[in-house]
């Protein structure tokens, strides 16, 4: 199973689209066509693969960064109740 078909399966299950898995394509092989259909799918983002070691360890620190920073339905936001599921 290939990472978009792997993302239309949490898309069809409600439990697993409400926990607000991040989910972000990170490869070497890139077509519009496979762009086009991750974000179809709603993913969070779509990197093709730094040919350097340091461009490589860019992409990843700016992921890293992105998600402590953004807010979802499973983070506790200033303090309040959470909207996490369990």
């Amino acid at each position: 199973m290939n990472g978009l078909a792997f993302r239309q399966k949490i898309m069809e299950n409600a439990f697993l689209r409400k926990k607000s898995i991040p989910f972000v394509f990170y490869t070497g092989l890139v077509s519009q066509e496979m762009v086009n259909e991750a974000y179809d799918m709603e993913v969070q983002g779509f990197y093709q693969k730094a040919k350097s070691y340091e461009g490589v360890k860019d992409q990843l620190y700016s992921i890293l960064i992105y998600w402590r920073q953004c807010l979802h339905p499973n983070k506790d936001i200033e303090g309040g109740k959470s909207g996490a599921v369990n």
